[in-house]
């Protein structure tokens, strides 16, 4: 790498600590990255999903949703083909109007107690036993639906195999219930009729001492003379106890006309009028019914479970799939985004390198990237691709469409007249089909202007050489990579996690160099972000938070960031 170090590092940062700066960028991410207080890994990756992240990962994976959804309908429509229909019928109990009480006070009824009265087993007990073949309560309970849509009227619903059956048993549910409360009035008829009996004694015989102590009065008064005191007093004893025995004769005839016309408590006022005013057929749903209530619910479920296990993984997933993630994990901006080809074998790297021919929109993202790569670093000239002369493009392992980049910019810049030299700097085994496509000519032309070389020590004519090294995960190293003008990483959108751009920042900066930039192979669709700068050089925001709901000064939020940084 030529010395042109110096001419990325910030102002005031002196030689003797020349990657000061990037290496706080990467004990940020480290800190941030990193287990640490016996937290495990995963536990501290996991991401909260909010309603946008949710939506994001539903809208992902819609194809698998769409297929799940359909799926679930298929299967609800053969359920219910296959499922015989459940015949139902139903059954209405009126029962009579609240009654009004001598005493001008009217009952009230709670529909939920005459439920749970025809739900009892002292009603479904009888009514299974009424039905061919026979029930038990715990069976004809499972089979009957009870319900009170008003205070006057409980209904019953009942199902079974066929219409037959079905109509029986809500017949014989309602008569049941009909029969018990009639049977708990008539209970409670004989024990009112009881207690009016003996009241009626009772207050008869209260009336037979009034009527002797009114007759002990006037003869007390006989003897006394009217107009003295004692007679006076005698005379206001005998209007008293006329009054009690008029008021005690009121109400023993009260009593007596009660016995005498039957009237019973407000408590019986069901059983005396319940009935069955309706017992309907037996009937299933029709089959276009049925299909559409069974296909629309196993859609519905298979949509659930479908999405419920996506976000499960989603909220473990540690890869990064925004720019700004990527930018922020290593602590450089974004310069391209680019739509990769990403071929299989030898023959697939052969045709990328000699065919190559990027759209318009990939085709000035590759300019942009070139010609920033190019700044202080070459003169432009008007009609030609401005590029710098020698740029390395580091990708990580495993990562396929990360490690077509690099061809795809060697490709792009000999399409534009610029002849390129592209070099295997590393030798990792997942990028064994490139390096066997670039053996087979090594130094001489795939395409007009394009060399390939797996050697990078032998001196090549070329206007551009494009280094190309793909590193480790777990132990990323830039050993034996030349030095060049410019140093990029290629990597895709969720590939990668900040764990392993962290390795990768530090492996860089103990090298003693740092990235000009990064290029994204496939960004997520759903992507809204650019990279193009770091955390702490965006521009402030004062969007709420997402949990206080408060608006945060921008400044301030940089400041502090900039802060816990140093």
């Amino acid at each position: 790498m030529r010395a042109t170090r110096s001419s990325h590092e910030p102002p005031g940062i002196s030689e003797g600590v020349p990657s000061l700066y990037f290496t706080g960028h990467t004990e940020s991410v480290l800190r941030r990255a990193m287990p640490h207080d016996g937290v495990g890994a995963e536990q501290v990756s996991e991401q909260a999903l909010d309603l946008r992240t949710t939506l994001a990962v539903l809208r992902r994976h819609r194809g698998l949703l769409v297929g799940a959804i359909a799926l679930g309908f298929a299967a609800g429509v053969a359920y219910s083909m296959l499922r015989l229909p459940q015949f139902s019928s139903t059954s209405l109990v009126l029962l009579p109007p609240p009654t009004v009480a001598s005493t001008g006070h009217s009952s009230s009824r709670d529909a939920a107690t005459q439920v749970r009265i025809a739900d009892s087993d002292a009603v479904l007990g009888p009514a299974g036993s009424a039905v061919q073949p026979r029930l038990s309560a715990r069976q004809v309970r499972k089979q009957v639906a009870i319900s009170s849509p008003t205070d006057e009227i409980v209904k019953i619903r009942a199902s079974a195999a066929t219409g037959a059956s079905a109509h029986q048993l809500a017949g014989a549910v309602a008569d049941a219930y009909v029969s018990f409360v009639r049977e708990a009035a008539s209970a409670l008829d004989k024990t009112a009729l009881a207690e009016l009996g003996t009241r009626a004694d009772s207050l008869g015989t209260l009336l037979d001492n009034m009527k002797s102590e009114i007759a002990k009065a006037k003869d007390r008064a006989a003897v006394e003379t009217p107009n003295s005191p004692p007679g006076r007093r005698e005379a206001q004893v005998l209007g008293e106890l006329t009054v009690a025995q008029a008021d005690l004769q009121l109400q023993l005839e009260k009593v007596l006309d009660e016995k005498a016309a039957g009237s019973q408590p407000l408590a019986s006022d069901v059983g005396a009028g319940a009935t069955v005013i309706q017992v309907g057929p037996g009937e299933h749903p029709a089959l276009l019914t049925r299909l559409v209530t069974w296909a629309l619910l196993g859609a519905l479920l298979a949509f659930s479970i479908v999405a419920a296990v996506l976000l499960v993984f989603a909220r473990r997933d540690r890869r990064l799939r925004s720019r700004d993630e990527i930018a922020d994990a290593l602590g450089s901006g974004v310069i391209a985004s680019v739509q990769s080809r990403s071929p299989r074998g030898v023959p697939g790297w052969t045709s990328l390198l000699q065919t190559y021919d990027p759209g318009t929109v990939d085709s000035w993202a590759l300019r942009q990237a070139l010609r920033q790569l190019a700044s202080d670093k070459a003169e432009p000239i008007a009609g030609r691709l401005s590029h710098p002369y020698s740029v390395t493009v580091v990708t990580l392992a495993d990562d396929p469409r990360g490690l077509a980049i690099g061809p795809q910019v060697a490709a792009f810049a000999s399409s534009h007249g610029v002849v390129t030299r592209l070099v295997g700097a590393q030798h990792q085994e997942s990028a064994a089909a490139l390096w066997a496509a670039c053996s087979t000519a090594p130094g001489e032309e795939i395409r007009d202007g394009l060399l390939v070389d797996t050697h990078p020590d032998e001196p090549r004519e070329s206007e551009l050489t494009v280094v190309l090294a793909v590193v480790s995960r777990s132990q990323p190293s830039l050993e034996g990579v030349p030095s060049s003008d410019a140093l990029v990483l290629a990597v895709s959108s969720a590939t990668a996690t900040a764990e392993d751009l962290a390795l990768l920042a530090v492996a860089v900066d103990e090298a003693g160099l740092r990235f000009d930039g990064i290029i994204v192979a496939d960004p997520d669709r759903l992507d809204r972000t650019s990279g193009r700068a770091v955390q702490q050089d965006r521009p402030p925001s004062n969007a709420p938070a997402r949990l206080t709901g408060r608006a945060l000064e921008g400044r301030a939020r940089v400041a502090d960031f900039r802060r816990r940084l140093q």
